[in-house]
């Protein structure tokens, strides 16, 4: 009897453990959110501007909060586009930030999945999901 047991008890854990990555990477999906979205373009050197995106396209965009730099009391923001992400990177205490911030509107974003790891190497550095603009709205996965 001890034996039949120990059987359905492995089997038991070899599924929860099997499950439990699933479990994991559905619970860092963000919550769907009004949030700041910013989307510029220029570049660091010569200072950034809103840039136009278009209902359709898809922009690769990362959670502020969710970055190596962290937002400031003005709230979190979506970095959306290459050039929006690597000013923020660069921006701790200048004017850029601002820049970024000032071009930034609040779009309701619904978050689809958990997004996609990026690396460095072996190490992990971010998040990033591809966001489509739907209208006013964004669809993110």
């Amino acid at each position: 009897m001890v034996f039949k047991n120990s059987i359905v008890l492995g089997k038991l854990t070899r599924g929860l453990i099997a499950l439990l990555p699933v479990l994991m990477l559905g619970g860092c999906r963000p919550a769907d959110q009004r949030i700041l979205v910013a989307y510029v373009r220029g570049s660091w050197v010569i200072g950034v501007t809103p840039g136009t995106w278009n209902i359709g396209e898809t922009k690769d965009c990362e959670i502020a909060s969710r970055s190596p730099i962290l937002p400031d009391s003005r709230g979190d923001v979506l970095l959306c586009g290459e050039v929006t992400r690597e000013t923020w990177g660069l921006a701790a205490g200048n004017d850029l930030r601002s820049q970024i911030y000032e071009a930034a509107t609040p779009r309701d974003v619904a978050f689809v999945n958990s997004g996609h790891p990026m690396y460095s190497g072996s190490k992990f550095t971010h998040t990033l999901w591809q966001c489509e603009r739907a209208g006013e709205d964004l669809r993110c996965r």
